[in-house]
């Protein structure tokens, strides 16, 4: 997807009065779900992964403003993974969607 699509359909979001975090776990964080499936099944490879990764803040940044329902920490989450490319690159992506979600997330590297 695009930059310009994603940004365009997260204002279309907030102009109907979706829940930001609604739109992240249900849309942004899926689609980046299913990046991860096609990365794994060699289908994408890493640039497709950052572009889309790319793609993904640009929407988080136009919902990042309308989101004040999480002022405090929703909890914590410890996360150890492997050494190696493709695991920085979701580890990247899950650090982005906890950040927004306001869950306080540690690796273990």
């Amino acid at each position: 997807m695009e930059q310009e699509t994603a940004v365009s359909l997260a204002k279309e979001a907030i102009a109907v009065g979706m829940n930001p975090e609604t739109v992240i776990l249900e849309g942004l964080s899926k689609g980046m779900g299913k990046v991860g499936k096609l990365f794994d099944n060699y289908e994408y490879f890493v640039l497709e992964v950052v572009v889309c990764a790319d793609t993904m803040y640009a929407a988080l940044e136009i919902l990042r403003p309308t989101n004040t329902v999480m002022e405090k920490s929703k909890g914590k989450i410890i996360i150890g993974v492997v050494e190696g490319g493709e695991y920085y690159l979701r580890r990247h992506v899950i650090l982005s969607t906890h950040l927004y979600l306001n869950l306080q997330t540690l690796f273990l590297d």
